[in-house]
């Protein structure tokens, strides 16, 4: 079976609402792969390149929020098929806005984000830009809700890849579940091009 690499937004995890509902609406079709990545962004980096290196050269990316970030250059780097949910494409901007002690959504669990991170985020941007990813196996997908991220932004710097972009909703796309089999068709069929319906924008 398949497998699909899923890199989830800052301060979420694995064990995420969008996680659980990809996992299960996935279930017979590919097993859905999510680190933790929890973790400064040049060992999470590390973690991703890691858990690449050792799945199928044709293992395609998920990522959202700041996953997307993740997503793209891993895409852009390993020639991955993407999808690219509500991306972050400037996470060092975020970031030094966000630093000190800050606790996992649904946990209890806190994380420290240090001043350093946004330098880190440079440095990872100016190694594999996120922007450079190869259109036609990338999907972007935009709410016009996001209260966090410009998701005009987004539209624009992936203005020639295949968007799907959703009035209203939010940034944690609380509609997910209606948005996943969009998703897996994509990611899933053995050409880019053979998806039960046309991209949307």
């Amino acid at each position: 079976m398949p497998a699909i690499l899923y890199f989830h937004g800052f301060l979420s995890s694995p064990l995420s609402a969008k996680v659980d509902i990809l996992r299960r609406t996935a279930q017979g079709r590919a097993d859905v792969i999510a680190p933790d990545l929890n973790l400064p962004p040049l060992e999470a980096d590390r973690i991703i390149c890691e858990t690449l290196a050792s799945l199928p050269r044709d293992t395609p990316v998920v990522g959202s929020s700041l996953g997307g970030f993740y997503a793209a250059r891993a895409a852009v780097r390993f020639g991955r098929r993407s999808v690219l949910l509500n991306p972050c494409l400037t996470p060092w901007t975020f970031a030094a806005g966000q630093t000190g002690m800050r606790t996992i959504y649904g946990t209890d669990r806190t994380v420290e984000v240090k001043p350093s991170y946004s330098d880190d985020f440079l440095t990872l941007a100016a190694e594999v830009s996120p922007v450079a990813v190869r259109p036609r196996e990338t999907l972007v997908v935009l709410t016009t809700g996001d209260e966090v991220l410009p998701w005009r932004d987004a539209m624009k710097a992936y203005a020639a890849c295949r968007q799907f972009i959703i009035p209203g909703s939010d940034h944690r796309i609380s509609d997910f579940a209606g948005v996943v089999p969009r998703v897996l068709d994509f990611v899933l069929a053995d050409d880019p091009d053979e998806k039960s319906e046309p991209p949307c924008s």
